[in-house]
């Protein structure tokens, strides 16, 4: 895990998904000894989680009058 404070301030967390995925099992597992700073970072843990697993992209120009309906509402 890398911890970087910013010029403005913050704390820039990197680690791999596994070890932040281990992270917020360890704290939920705890929750009820825990403060509302570190349940937040557990929640942005999962956050991140999904979010590195989502490789949707949006096709460009996919809502502008050229593009091709999709298969669904051909008729």
């Amino acid at each position: 895990m890398k911890v970087e404070r910013t010029e403005d301030g913050h704390i820039l967390l990197e680690m791999e998904v596994g070890a932040g995925n281990k992270l917020a099992d360890e704290i939920h597992a705890h929750a009820a000894e825990m403060r509302s700073p570190v349940l937040e970072l557990s929640s942005l843990l999962r956050e991140a989680r999904y979010n590195a697993g989502n490789d949707f992209r949006q096709p460009p120009n996919a809502w502008g009058p050229d593009a091709a309906p999709p298969p669904s509402t051909k008729t």
